[in-house]
């Protein structure tokens, strides 16, 4: 195998390691805020498999409703350890790190026990857990949604 000779040869000709794949997402996210009419971009969740982006397997898109406009939404029954509240805060400190972390949010009701938020290049990023069993798991959501 010559493996370790080719990233010896790309490591010389300066190339990049491959970025991370969450911050990747969360870019293309926040660009795809920023268009005309937002995530014009990003195909609509219509409740079936949707995109895999942000760690969450399938259940990824835009979606459009009275209260918040169009924003871009993930959400998970029973998520692995990955997809809790914390551990996704945390990805979303380091890939931006000069994000704005809001004040936690008041409980929602069941579905959204614990809720943080991040405001940082001209979106507001909201990340909740809860349900009936959130000590087990519950359901996490992810939105992101322009700064109006």
């Amino acid at each position: 195998m010559h493996f370790p000779f080719l990233l010896g040869l790309a490591a010389a000709a300066g190339a990049q390691p491959p970025a991370d794949p969450f911050c990747a997402d969360l870019a293309r996210i926040i660009r795809a805020a920023a268009e005309t009419p937002p995530f014009a971009s990003i195909p609509p969740f219509t409740g079936g498999p949707g995109l895999a982006l942000l760690g969450f397997p399938n259940n990824c898109g835009r979606s459009e409703n009275m209260r918040d406009g169009r924003v871009f939404s993930c959400a998970r029954q029973l998520p692995g350890p990955k997809l809790r509240v914390d551990p996704l805060a945390a990805q979303v400190q380091s890939c931006l790190p000069a994000a704005q972390r809001l004040p936690d949010a008041a409980n929602h009701g069941i579905f959204e026990a614990r809720v943080v938020r991040f405001r940082a290049q001209g979106v507001t990023i909201e990340l909740a857990e809860g349900g009936w069993r959130t000590a087990g798991g519950g359901q996490v959501s992810l939105r992101v949604r322009p700064v109006r």
